[in-house]
């Protein structure tokens, strides 16, 4: 196991910088590494293109340390992965959550969460991905939890995925990986509104399965369920 992040510490993985644990997990906690103006950025992974830069056999752990600023962002900007079948990869940050285009998350069969806005109180802590940043798992679960606004990039499961915030919208972020969600199950709860008329979520079934079900909680609170065929696609704007 790899376990990196003291109380007081700072968490960094520049360009080429690699975390390996082939056999085991890895827990990456921090509080400010300075990196980012503005920001109080707990962890700061850099991008090295399609190359990890986090690796493990296991469980992925990472997120801000007991003692980080209430505010403290979570940055992912290089691609991470799992290669267990079963384990999962968990990331949290009290404030915002945010992916490069290059930060790409990948999970075999285990659940991936994403939650933004771990502390106490509504306090507007967002998901933002990037044009391009992927979120995959072959089989496992997808979770993103904000309070604030969650940007999709793609959000890729045979299983499930679910997105909910409590105070904010979901939002396109861009279609360079294709559709924004691909799975047999989505599931979106947002105060302040799902996709826009100019730019709405599309979703796509999996390839894996035969129909996908969408339901969803408009910010009027209606609740709204779909079940769509095989291999077309489907656009929300609520």
């Amino acid at each position: 196991e790899i376990s990196l992040g003291l109380v007081g510490s700072e968490m960094c993985i520049r360009d080429r910088g690699r975390i390996d644990s082939l056999l085991d997990s890895v827990t990456i906690t921090g509080s400010d590494v300075f990196a980012t103006a503005g920001t109080a950025d707990s962890v700061l992974i850099d991008s090295d293109g399609t190359n990890n830069q986090v690796e493990a056999g296991q469980a992925i752990v990472i997120g801000d340390a007991t003692n980080a600023p209430s505010a403290a962002a979570t940055i992912i900007n290089g691609r991470i992965e799992t290669l267990s079948a079963t384990h999962t990869i968990d990331i949290t940050a009290e404030g915002e959550v945010q992916f490069g285009a290059d930060g790409d998350i990948v999970g075999q069969g285990g659940a991936i969460t994403v939650i933004a806005d771990t502390g106490a109180g509504a306090n507007g802590g967002a998901v933002t991905m990037a044009d391009g940043a992927t979120i995959q798992s072959t089989t496992g679960a997808i979770t993103v939890t904000a309070d604030g606004n969650i940007s999709i990039g793609q959000l890729s499961s045979s299983s499930s995925v679910v997105v909910t915030t409590g105070n904010g919208m979901i939002a396109d972020a861009g279609d360079a990986s294709g559709a924004d969600i691909i799975t047999s199950s989505v599931s979106f709860t947002a105060l302040a509104g799902i996709g826009t008329d100019a730019n709405a979520i599309e979703s796509q079934t999996a390839a894996t399965s035969t129909t996908l079900t969408l339901a969803a909680i408009t910010d009027s609170g209606d609740t709204v369920s779909y079940t769509h065929l095989r291999a077309h696609e489907t656009e929300a704007d609520l």
